[in-house]
C-alpha cells in the first residue's frame, strides 16, 4: 500500500479537554467528504500510486504497485534504506544511536512467574467493534499444567495481577498456550471484566532499548482464583 501520511488522531475524548479554538479548527476533518478523507489520508505524491488519487482507485481491480517501472524485487528494484544499501546485520547506526551494533538478549527480572501475551483479536480491531455483544467474551487462555499448580479449574473466575494492576477474568485451559505463558486478546473494553480494568493494565510502561518500541510481552503475572 501507499505510505500513509503521519497524522494524530483525535477522538471525542481528547476534544472533551481541547480549548474551543482547537475544537474549532478540527471540525473541517469532521465535516469532509469520504472522498476528501481518502485523499487526506495518503501520500499523493507516492509514486507507486501512479498518479491516481486514492479516491479515484478502481474498486473493480487491483493496481500494482511498481518501482520504477516494474515489480518490487529486492535488491533489482528495491534496496534496503540502509547506509550500505544492503542488508546489515552488524548495523553502525544503531551502534552509534544506541550503542549496540547487534541486538543483545536481555531476561526480563520479575518475582511473577507468568508472561503474559496479549494478541491481536479475531473479533475486533483493537478496540473497534469492542461495543459487540459478540466482543463480551474475554478469557485468559492457561496451560493445563499451570493450572494444576495452582488449582485452578476451566471456566473460573481469576483475578490477573502484577504490581501495575489486577484484571478479573474466566480461565480457560489449553495445551495451545505453552506452560508459563498466560494469553488474553488485546483490545476488550473495561466493561468486560467486573473491576472495570482490561490487561492493558498490567503492560509494562518503559521503552525497549533499541528504537524505543514497546515492551508489552515483557509483561509478567501471577494467577489465582477470584475470591468468591
Amino acid at each position: 500500500m501507499p505510505t500513509w501520511c503521519s497524522r494524530p488522531v483525535r477522538t471525542l475524548s481528547t476534544l472533551t479537554c481541547t480549548p474551543p479554538t482547537a475544537i474549532t479548527s478540527c471540525n473541517a476533518a469532521f465535516q469532509a467528504t469520504d472522498a476528501e478523507l481518502m485523499d487526506d489520508a495518503l501520500a499523493l505524491a507516492d509514486a507507486r500510486l501512479q498518479g491516481v488519487r486514492p479516491s479515484q482507485l478502481p474498486l473493480d481491480q487491483v493496481l500494482p504497485m511498481q518501482f520504477h517501472g516494474s515489480e518490487a524485487r529486492l535488491f533489482q528494484t528495491t534496496l534496503p534504506a540502509t547506509p550500505s544499501g544492503k542488508i546489515e546485520l552488524y548495523s553502525a547506526t544503531l551502534e552509534q544511536k544506541y550503542g549496540q551494533a547487534l541486538p543483545q538478549y536481555r531476561p526480563v527480572v520479575s518475582p511473577y512467574p507468568l508472561s503474559l501475551l496479549t494478541p491481536a483479536s479475531d473479533q475486533r480491531t483493537t478496540s473497534t467493534f469492542g461495543n459487540l455483544r459478540y466482543s463480551n467474551d474475554v478469557w485468559l487462555d492457561m496451560h493445563p499444567h499451570d493450572a494444576a499448580a495452582r488449582g485452578l479449574c476451566d471456566g473460573m473466575h481469576v483475578r490477573v495481577w502484577n504490581d501495575l494492576g489486577e484484571v478479573h477474568l474466566r480461565l480457560r485451559l489449553t495445551e495451545d498456550v505453552r506452560p508459563g505463558v498466560v494469553v488474553s486478546a488485546k483490545g476488550a473494553w473495561l466493561r468486560t471484566s467486573d473491576n472495570g480494568q482490561t490487561v492493558s493494565a498490567l503492560a509494562p510502561a518503559h521503552y525497549a532499548d533499541l528504537c524505543e518500541g514497546a515492551c508489552f510481552n515483557d509483561a509478567r503475572v501471577e494467577v489465582a482464583q477470584l475470591a468468591p
